[in-house]
């Protein structure tokens, strides 16, 4: 990461009032020092700071993945309301808006200014996946009507074309930073150091990275290895995972010498050195709109297999350095990743001067909100 990017952790404790608090920010990552969502939050952290904008963090407590998410933004919410401050940025907002909803009549009352940005906002391909997406179309529009201050961004890819829908429920664009954020490339050799000696040095890495579980298609992919295993390569998952792809991950790795898994939370500098040492980035998602993992792996150089959510690939297909599979049978994967074995790619070049460029567009709709 540039330098900057990752000063300390985000939370309430760490930052004073400095004569009135403005922003709240209402993120379940907040607490956690690594990963996209907080590294995210922590340049909008830094932004506002730089204009002169304290912020501060609700983050959960050690059980609030225990009570439900639903119950913890709505406790969050009442929590920060009290607070007292003029604006409450959320993240994760697809999983807070019904909590918004159950308070707007609150939020209206002490005239808050609200920010709910989504990570990626599009239909899932599952039953009832329609369904939940057209209700979520019509959650945004109500809090539009039900609080005046009510402002909605989601993150887009700062190549290929958004969905035309998004400016149709008027969501304000805000492009993904992750491609210019990663930091200064260390050299293959170095960068092959963070798996400590656990894959042969001679073989090619298929990275699977982030989150792991179901929406990146892990079983797929070990479907893949077990059907048509790649001569020469290992098949690399990092991060973290639910219990029953924990335990999938854990068992393939023991019996296929030809599989590795990295295990837990991974921090900024070991997750650009894996994408670094890769040959080929896997970013097969069964949704997604946007993908931190897709843009940081183009920035440093490393080919990259797509596939599975449309939106994605849509906005991804014909870039240098992508190569899309088009759907994820075993055959059609393995073809994918070996075609991408192949490919040279220029790292991406991206203006970071582009004014909707993370965390400007909701920086300047505060700053705007404040001088009004």
């Amino acid at each position: 990461m540039k330098s900057g990017a990752l000063r300390g952790e985000l939370k309430p404790e760490s930052r004073s009032n400095n004569g009135g608090q403005r922003v709240r920010i209402i993120d379940p990552s907040a607490g956690i020092g690594v990963g996209h969502h907080a590294h995210w939050f922590r340049l909008l952290d830094d932004s506002l700071n730089a204009h002169d904008l304290p912020a501060t963090a609700e983050a959960p407590d050690v059980d609030g993945e225990k009570e439900g998410w639903s119950r913890w933004y709505c406790r969050a919410i009442d929590n920060s309301i009290d607070a007292g401050p003029s604006h409450l940025v959320f993240s994760s907002a697809d999983d807070a808006l019904t909590s918004m909803l159950r308070k707007s009549l609150r939020l209206r009352r002490n005239h808050l200014n609200v920010h709910a940005l989504f990570f990626r906002l599009s239909r899932q391909p599952r039953a009832g996946g329609r369904a939940a997406f057209a209700v979520k179309i019509v959650l945004l529009f109500a809090l539009r009507m039900l609080i005046p201050g009510f402002r909605a961004y989601v993150l887009e890819l700062p190549i290929g074309a958004p969905p035309k829908w998004h400016r149709w429920v008027q969501l304000i664009p805000v492009v993904d930073s992750s491609a210019f954020e990663v930091g200064q490339p260390v050299g293959v050799a170095e960068a092959r150091s963070a798996y400590g000696g656990s894959l042969p040095a001679e073989n090619q890495i298929i990275l699977v990275i982030g989150m792991l579980g179901p929406g990146k298609h892990v079983d797929s992919f070990l479907h893949m290895w077990n059907e048509a295993p790649i001569e020469g390569a290992s098949l690399v998952f990092a991060g973290v995972a639910e219990p029953p792809t924990h335990e999938a991950l854990r068992s393939a790795a023991e019996t296929n010498v030809g599989i590795v898994y990295i295990s837990g939370r991974l921090t900024d500098v070991v997750f650009d050195h894996l994408l670094e040492s890769a040959d080929v980035v896997a970013a097969v998602y069964r949704y997604s709109a946007s993908s931190g993992v897709a843009l940081r792996a183009l920035a440093l150089g490393t080919a990259l297999v797509v596939g599975g959510s449309k939106v994605l690939t849509t906005q991804l297909r014909g870039t240098p350095g992508v190569v899309v599979a088009e759907d994820t049978s075993a055959a059609e994967l393995s073809r994918a990743i070996r075609i991408a074995l192949g490919t040279r790619v220029p790292p991406l070049q991206l203006d970071p001067n582009n004014s909707a460029v993370f965390p400007r567009p909701i920086v300047e709709s505060i700053l705007k909100a404040e001088s009004t």
